[in-house]
């Protein structure tokens, strides 16, 4: 996910989600795996749940309007997410 976001350049912005995790876990985690792309938290996980999110990993990819536009369930490649980014209009 590193080198994906850092791949992007301009052209888009990967945000990670910690979806009802404890927050020493999810620094942890992200340390871990040396990711300096922005992580939100979403403790109660209200966001989650109104986003549907039945399962992780899930990936939402948005419009510049907010919009999702794609929802991938479960693992994802480089590849499996350059091409939902080709979704985006």
């Amino acid at each position: 996910m590193e080198r994906f976001a850092k791949a992007l350049g301009a052209s888009a912005t990967l945000v990670g989600v910690d979806w009802n995790d404890r927050p020493d876990n999810a620094r942890s985690f992200i340390a871990q795996n040396h990711w300096s792309y922005p992580v939100l938290r979403d403790s109660s996980g209200a966001v989650g749940n109104a986003y549907g999110l039945s399962g992780l990993p899930t990936t939402f990819v948005l419009d510049s309007s907010g919009n999702i536009v794609e929802t991938l369930r479960g693992p994802q490649s480089v590849a499996s997410l350059r091409q939902a980014l080709s979704s985006v209009g």
